[in-house]
């Protein structure tokens, strides 16, 4: 998937992820992770999670003194494997399932 390079003018589109209203495409466009946070938290205050492959967004409803509960729930999850690699991202529940599926360790995930 290749970024928008335009200067984008982003819409929520329900929940599904930010777009480029500029481009005829529509393409995801990749928020910025916070600072001092981990990979796809881009918003905190409520927490807003994003999936770096399809551009699919998550915001929680439980405030911010029970983030963690809301990272949890999201189901907005590394895959197993890249752990250390540098290469971890924050996936949707239907984009890791279908790394998981590819992956060469399939059925040994934990």
């Amino acid at each position: 998937m290749s970024a928008c390079l335009n200067v984008c003018i982003v819409s929520d589109d329900e929940g599904r992820g930010y777009y480029c209203d500029e481009c005829p495409e529509r393409r995801p466009v990749q928020l910025p992770t916070l600072p001092g946070k981990v990979d796809g938290i881009v918003g905190w205050d409520p927490v807003v999670l994003q999936c770096r492959d399809c551009g699919a967004t998550y915001t929680g409803t439980l405030g911010r003194r029970n983030a963690g509960a809301d990272i949890i729930l999201s189901g907005y999850r590394f895959h197993t494997c890249e752990r250390g690699t540098g290469e971890s991202k924050r996936r949707c529940p239907d984009c890791l399932a279908a790394v998981e599926n590819a992956c060469p360790n399939r059925g040994r995930h934990q």
